[in-house]
């Protein structure tokens, strides 16, 4: 008992010390006449070329688009215009001061290369903005969702050249995906699983091969319909709060009943673990860098046929699970040797530390799974409380 109550704990000092904190609200839109205003704070240097652009660019818009309101601060010329962008970027989360950086429908977009390349995309999310509220009547925080990723995408511009070795382009971004900092939760999660059935080879491949194809469905889909997926995550907080549930009621039961000895696949489980990687996956597509989205923008731009447009996804999917499809191998391999089966204890204890951590932050706050900080800390308390407790009741005689 008093065991459990630590890893409940540690869990949740991890959580606590990760949540963010509140930042100040601005009015993004507003409802004239048969018309919905959207609001769009430009943030400017007048020795910043770009800026120029994107000024020109704006001055333009107004003239075209009387529903969009554009108010200018030139940061280098006015404290308070400077004081302003730090509240705008607090709000975002964010300490980017570079500029050009406009922010509208409570997202923000850095840089400007040219009008027809940044301004287009400009343009079209101020059109989906405007449209999403004049059909809902408000600003929706799926809609946010969405201009949040998409901004966050928009920074990144893609050389030419890389046109003419798509191959090549696609196998770098999903390894670059695969491993990007936000993605240990899915990791650490996989191999929880995985150690919480230490002796049967068939069931550790049946248990990871289901996880590998869940995260794999999800990650298709978050990519390729990015349009419906972002907008449906406001929907998913109370399925990844009962999914956080589940795992804590995992956990219990098979401390107490099982004493921590071999998990039995069965029905429950294998749906645990297509939860748990759906949960975690999903959540993991909000991080600020995400790969995923910027090779969709890329690929939109390409003129294909339908064929290969979906052929390019699959081939994209298959390099992003392929590290874990690896690592699942290497493991199953590994689990032939006797010398690492005096491990298997360590892992199991490890392992409920780590899915009671995941289930916590499920039930508290998901977007932390997208937190590299925490999702490190994690794998190491989980590995040093193991080692900590079995070295402890291996002194005492009772493992």
């Amino acid at each position: 008992m008093r065991v459990l109550n630590k890893i409940i704990l540690f869990c949740f000092l991890f959580i606590s010390a990760s949540l963010p904190h509140a930042a100040p609200q601005f009015v993004w839109y507003s409802n004239a006449p048969k018309q919905v205003k959207i609001h769009v704070d430009v943030f400017l240097s007048s020795t910043c070329p770009h800026c120029h652009k994107a000024d020109e660019f704006f001055k333009k818009l107004e003239k075209e688009r009387p529903w969009i309101v554009v108010n200018r601060y030139f940061i280098n010329q006015d404290k308070s215009a400077l004081q302003n962008f730090y509240k705008h970027l607090q709000q975002q989360n964010s300490t980017n001061f570079s500029v050009p950086a406009v922010f509208f429908c409570d997202s923000r977009w850095a840089g400007f290369a040219d009008m027809k390349s940044t301004g287009q995309v400009l343009l079209r999310a101020l059109n989906y903005c405007r449209q999403q509220i004049s059909q809902r009547g408000e600003l929706s925080q799926g809609t946010i969702n969405l201009l949040r990723q998409w901004g966050a995408a928009n920074q990144f511009e893609i050389d030419v050249n890389v046109s003419k070795t798509p191959i090549q382009f696609i196998i770098t971004s999903a390894l670059m995906d695969a491993f990007s900092p936000c993605s240990l939760f899915s990791f650490a999660a996989f191999w929880a699983f995985l150690w919480l059935c230490p002796k049967s080879s068939i069931r550790r491949l049946g248990i990871g091969l289901v996880f590998i194809l869940s995260l794999g469905s999800i990650h298709y889909f978050s990519q390729a319909h990015f349009a419906y997926f972002y907008p449906f995550l406001s929907w998913l907080r109370l399925p990844v709060f009962l999914a956080g549930i589940l795992l804590w009621i995992f956990i219990l039961r098979y401390w107490w009943r099982h004493k921590l000895k071999e998990v039995k696949p069965n029905v429950g489980i294998y749906g645990l673990v297509i939860l748990t990687a759906l949960s975690v996956q999903v959540f993991q597509q909000t991080c600020a860098l995400n790969i995923a989205l910027i090779f969709e923008q890329w690929l939109a731009k390409q003129v294909l046929t339908p064929a290969k447009f979906f052929a390019y996804h699959v081939l994209y999917q298959i390099i992003y699970t392929l590290p874990l499809l690896v690592f699942l191998l290497f493991y199953l391999l590994l689990g032939r040797y006797r010398r690492f089966t005096r491990y298997e204890k360590i892992l199991q204890i490890s392992a409920c530390f780590i899915l009671a951590t995941i289930g916590a932050i499920l039930i508290i706050y998901p977007k932390l799974l997208a937190s590299f900080t925490l999702s490190v800390g994690v794998i190491i308390a989980a590995f040093l409380f193991g080692r900590l407790y079995v070295g402890k009741h291996d002194r005492q005689g009772n493992v």
